[in-house]
């Protein structure tokens, strides 16, 4: 493969692979996570200093203990205060909900949840802190909140003169491949924050990187990087134990078919990604669909790293609650092939070729809050073939690559 191939493959987002990579279930050497040098080789970033903690159920180190207990009974710094992202400090809430500024129960540290309303640290609480740890594990896709969060405390940080420290963590899809449309500015939200395409392929701290430069931000930012990790490295390569981020990422492979299923479900009314069963986003199904239909019709069209395989169910939970959907089980069967993105335009396009007249879509700003752009519905409306909307992005997707390109670290 020629450079210039090469190269042009990274900007368009496209996989890039020319030689045999890990198969899903190989293990490179373990992984050092960004928490583990920072409190065991680059401790004196916080030593003798009042921290502050962004912390949730998934941050844990690499002995799998909990990052904040960890910080908590360090005696070389103090621990004076907590943050959490959506679904709480210790993953107790439901999609959409925050915690209360209160009290953590075990430490009894002053905590308070930055979600929805209250996105910000208020100005009290940041009286009690010489510095801030910031350390989610995200999913590696525009939609899900953590790197919202992680934008706010970015402007936070800046406002108030306390340095950031984000200790990194790997994408579970890896590192190369990136998709979709760049978020067009009326579109910001806490589901599409920053100026990025859907996935980005990016850690969360080169994520912090980009945006602190893209944005202009100039927050006093510091990025602890990992060891070991390379780009090439799905999540179940790292040699890390999984927790999940949040109820509906139970295991690695949720988190990759996020970014896939929720641009789907997310964006209609009468369509189940998942929710309210034991597969979340792994399936897509309804009321209307029929499993062998939509089954022959994704399966003809050859995408790479996947197989959709026929499948009825009745979620537990949820809107669909005991309601039979016919759909399909969406399977990668190529971690390193499989395209999330490409992956979803297909499913939306095959909905809107099978069922246009049963199909529902949502709100169209909740669309374009999702997608990025008003373009893609637009499309899919007029009767574009996938590859059409597809080709839609790829010139926004090439202006990102080389900002985004200014922002890795590995």
């Amino acid at each position: 493969m020629s450079i210039k191939y090469f190269f042009t493959c990274i900007a368009t987002g496209f996989v890039l692979f020319s030689a045999p990579l890990l198969g899903p279930l190989a293990h490179a050497a373990p992984v050092t996570l960004g928490v583990d040098v920072l409190l065991d080789e680059q401790i004196e970033l916080i030593a003798g200093k009042r921290v502050a903690l962004m912390t949730h159920p998934a941050s844990v180190d690499g002995n799998l203990m909990p990052v904040l207990d960890r910080l908590f009974a360090d005696k070389r710094f103090k621990l004076t205060q907590l943050y959490s992202p959506e679904h709480g400090i210790r993953g107790e809430l439901s999609n959409g909900q925050t915690s209360p500024i209160s009290n953590e129960p075990r430490t009894g540290l002053p905590h308070e949840g930055l979600f929805g309303a209250h996105r910000q640290p208020t100005p009290k609480s940041l009286t009690r802190m010489d510095v801030i740890v910031f350390d989610l594990q995200d999913i590696g896709s525009r939609s899900y909140t953590y790197v919202s969060t992680l934008g706010e405390m970015l402007h936070t940080c800046h406002d108030s003169g306390i340095p950031l420290i984000v200790t990194d963590r790997p994408n579970p899809a890896g590192g190369f491949i990136f998709e979709g449309p760049v978020r067009e500015d009326k579109y910001q939200s806490l589901i599409s924050w920053g100026p990025l395409n859907i996935t980005h392929g990016m850690t969360m701290g080169e994520v912090a990187r980009y945006y602190n430069e893209k944005l202009n931000i100039g927050c006093k930012l510091t990025v602890v990087p990992m060891k070991g990790w390379t780009r090439s490295m799905i999540w179940e390569q790292t040699g890390l134990g999984w927790i999940p981020p949040s109820t509906g990422i139970p295991h690695p492979i949720n988190a990759r078919l996020y970014a896939t299923t929720a641009l789907v479900g997310g964006v209609t009314l009468n369509i189940n990604e998942g929710i309210g069963t034991s597969l979340p986003f792994e399936l897509v199904g309804a009321e209307f669909a029929s499993s062998k239909a939509l089954a022959e019709n994704l399966n003809a069209r050859k995408l790479p790293g996947v197989f959709f395989r026929e499948y009825l169910y009745s979620p537990m939970a949820s809107t669909y609650e005991d309601k039979r959907l016919e759909g399909v089980h969406v399977m990668v069967t190529d971690d390193h092939t499989y395209r999330p993105i490409h992956t979803a335009i297909h499913i939306l396009h095959a909905f809107f070729s099978l069922y246009g007249s049963k199909l529902t879509v949502g709100d169209a700003k909740r669309f374009g809050r999702v997608w990025g752009n008003d373009t893609v519905l637009d499309m899919l409306k007029k009767g574009k073939s996938a590859d059409e909307i597809e080709a839609s992005w790829q010139a926004g997707l090439e202006d990102f690559a080389v900002d985004r390109q200014k922002a890795l670290i590995y």
